[in-house]
């Protein structure tokens, strides 16, 4: 699949351990090699050109001995009691791709259970950046136009396509903070770091290069940057020199674990 200029390769089906780290093993990489040389056999793939991998974890309905590729990756609600008069609905399964529909199935039951009706769907409801979304290249190039304020057109469009219209708050912020780009990273700047901490729930680093911004995912990752990274964050959350060593030291331990390649 092709992402951020890279092609994500995956997936497998392992039953895991929760009370043991789940990590994407050598040999799980070495089928994701076989399965790309069968499929593109003029491809070739080697662990020199991996620049990120992860493992994440599917809850699964309980199937005994099945294997996994066979259990349906569907949900289901199912109803039970607390006590005799207390009803309580439990999901099982579910997935990042279906979570806004389950959510709305959910509360649709949990409001049937209370004797009452829905006031508003969310099935075409836009949240966050994708609000008021432009949909084809001339009304982005209008909307960054539009909302560039202190920065250029160019840039604003390339906010817009990492945050959506939420670009118009990091926008504002950069009029206060300016823009000026990292050290390590020109593609990014200490203002729109500084913003995504202060209003994106930011609380350690690896919130920060894992899940706010694609630098780990994408393979941009050095130890440079990381440091970077954490005395930007070290000034908005008055870090010590102890808590900016930690946070540094965690995400090298998670490139111990052959999850994290740095360059």
């Amino acid at each position: 699949y092709p992402i951020l200029n890279r092609v994500l390769v995956g997936t497998t089906d392992i039953p895991v351990d929760m009370t043991e780290e789940v990590v994407c093993t050598d040999d799980e990489v070495d089928y994701f090699f076989d399965l790309v040389k069968h499929v593109f056999p003029g491809i070739h793939t080697d662990h020199s050109q991996i620049v990120y991998r992860y493992s994440g974890v599917r809850p699964l309905p309980s199937s005994g001995d099945t294997n996994p590729g066979f259990v349906s990756r569907d949900y289901r609600i199912v109803h039970g009691r607390l006590g005799e008069t207390t009803p309580v609905l439990s999901l099982v399964g579910g997935k990042w791709t279906t979570f806004r529909a389950l959510g709305e199935h959910l509360a649709d039951e949990t409001l049937d259970a209370l004797g009452k009706t829905r006031s508003q769907s969310t099935a075409s409801l836009p949240i966050g950046g994708g609000r008021d979304f432009p949909l084809s290249p001339s009304a982005k190039a209008q909307w960054a136009r539009e909302h560039a304020g202190p920065i250029s057109p160019e840039r604003a469009e390339q906010l817009l396509t990492r945050y959506g219209t939420s670009a118009t708050r990091v926008i504002a912020d950069l009029a206060v903070w300016g823009d000026d780009a990292l050290e390590h990273h020109p593609g990014y700047s200490v203002g729109e770091i500084r913003s995504l901490v202060a209003n994106e729930w930011v609380v350690t680093l690896s919130d920060i290069v894992h899940r706010r911004t694609s630098l780990a995912f994408s393979g941009q990752l050095s130890h440079s940057l990381l440091s970077e990274l954490a005395h930007i964050m070290a000034s908005e959350r008055g870090w010590s020199n102890e808590d900016i060593s930690r946070e540094i030291m965690s995400i090298t331990v998670e490139e111990g674990s052959s999850q994290w390649v740095l360059s």
